[in-house]
């Protein structure tokens, strides 16, 4: 089971559980530098509905397809002993962790080889009949922090942050499809070396360079591991893909686990969030978010940083956990959100959107992440951008009010008989125009007494 499971998590994760074993107590963070790379395919949103307009399982193919994609991505980072900490629905966040200042440009030097790498194979790389990704590709090197935060019901997140992070998802902006973009106080560390030029005062373009392999793999090994850090493992791991494995009598392909769900996505912006919080605030905020989605059987799916504050992936409806009334649960829980972290002094922004998804583990042997693919997760994540409280679209409205007025069954659990007493009040605002649409959406937004 703990080779099956060693997989989920980064490096970074094992190699602290191989020094020591023990299931996490607190939270902690770490401090350290870094050099990293950021890629993301280029127009996903449109390759999306193309592959989706070609076929009625367009969505499983799609997930075979860019699983495919995605895993060639992970075998070169690995070959080039990158850290693969975090997945982003179809973008990778990869880290070289250095041991001081000298070693810092020499992995900043090997990121960018890597990124060459990937540049040169992955290009304009032929997915279906008449359609071509390519990836956006992003370079920092610096500062990072890795936090481990939460712990409700024993699972913890694995949150990375810092300039360099920063300096990737500015670096990748720039960037145009096939091609490597470097942030300026990474670029000082190898403005000597040739490998690329001076576009803007903000930009510096990486051209093609004969990458230098070697033994460089070594970088990335990870210590032995105690079968009885498994229970420590856990901790990491979606309880998704517990259950997978768990249930298993023999491992199965990753792609005979993927699955068609219709599911209630809920995105939440916290404005605010920051690295110089105390990291008892850091651990509390994230507990509170655990706490209004276990309340109604949600679950995190991602959590990640961004220019404008923390922003968590969440779902209802995702394997084993599953209810009729999903999209009322992410309504409350989006409420319940709003609210308590208002009560802390924090400004949380959420959109709700409920629609088909792919689920399931993507990745490959190397490295594996539970994740959803689906347009209705890029709605959730518009709508959350344009919110100042909760903003729902149609289909989740729809559905919760047929759900919200009908009479609660004497099955339905404690949690939303005490959340029924309120009642939910839209407002229905002008449809909005939304990035890879063609028509604007309509959609809603929740009302209350503050």
């Amino acid at each position: 089971m703990l080779a099956l499971f060693k997989k989920y998590v980064p490096a970074f994760v094992l190699n602290r559980l191989a020094t020591n074993p023990a299931p996490p107590q607190k939270p902690y963070s770490e401090n350290f530098q870094a050099a990293a790379l950021f890629a993301d395919i280029a127009q996903f949103t449109i390759v999306t509905d193309k592959i989706m307009n070609q076929s009625r399982t367009g969505l499983l193919e799609l997930a075979s397809i860019i699983n495919r994609y995605l895993g060639r991505q992970i075998e070169i980072i690995d070959e080039y002993g990158g850290d693969i900490f975090k997945f982003a629905g179809d973008a990778v966040f990869a880290v070289w962790k250095a041991e001081d200042p000298a070693d810092l440009a020499e992995k900043t030097l090997l990121t960018v080889q890597c990124a060459l790498a990937i540049q040169k194979e992955l290009s304009r790389f032929p997915i279906a009949k008449d359609i071509e990704v390519s990836l956006r590709i992003g370079i920092g090197a610096g500062p990072m922090t890795a936090l481990s935060l939460g712990g409700l019901f024993e699972r913890w997140e694995i949150l990375v942050a810092g300039d360099t992070v920063r300096q990737t998802a500015l670096a990748e902006k720039e960037a145009e499809p096939g091609t490597v973009v470097i942030h300026p106080r990474a670029w000082k560390l190898l403005e000597k070396r040739g490998l690329g030029g001076k576009v803007s005062s903000s930009k510096f373009l990486l051209k093609s360079a004969p990458p230098q392999l070697g033994s460089i793999r070594e970088t990335s090994r990870i210590a032995a591991i105690e079968e009885r850090a498994e229970e420590a493992l856990r901790c990491y791991i979606p309880r998704s893909i517990v259950t997978i494995v768990g249930t298993d009598e023999k491992p199965t392909a990753l792609e005979e686990q993927f699955a068609e769900r219709i599911v209630s996505v809920l995105f939440i912006n916290i404005q605010d969030w920051s690295l110089s919080f105390p990291l008892e605030r850091l651990h509390r905020i994230l507990q509170i978010v655990q706490g209004c989605l276990y309340r109604y059987e949600g679950s995190i799916n991602r959590f990640g940083i961004e220019d404008k504050g923390s922003v968590i992936l969440a779902a209802f409806g995702l394997p084993p956990l599953f209810h009729g009334d999903d999209p009322l649960r992410a309504m409350y829980a989006a409420r319940d959100i709003v609210r308590e972290l208002g009560e802390l002094g924090h400004r949380a922004t959420t959109g709700v959107a409920t629609g088909l998804v792919f689920c399931g583990p993507m990745g490959n042997d190397i490295r594996s992440e539970y994740t959803m693919h689906g347009n209705v997760v890029n709605l959730a994540a518009r709508l959350m951008q344009a919110s100042d409280g909760v903003y729902c679209d149609a289909a989740s409205y729809y559905l919760m009010e047929d759900l919200h007025f009908q009479p609660a069954p004497e099955s339905h659990d404690r949690a939303i008989h005490a959340a029924s007493r309120e009642q939910l009040r839209f407002q229905p605002l002008d449809p909005m125009q939304v990035k890879g649409r063609k028509d604007p959406v309509k959609v809603y937004r929740m009302t209350w007494a503050h």
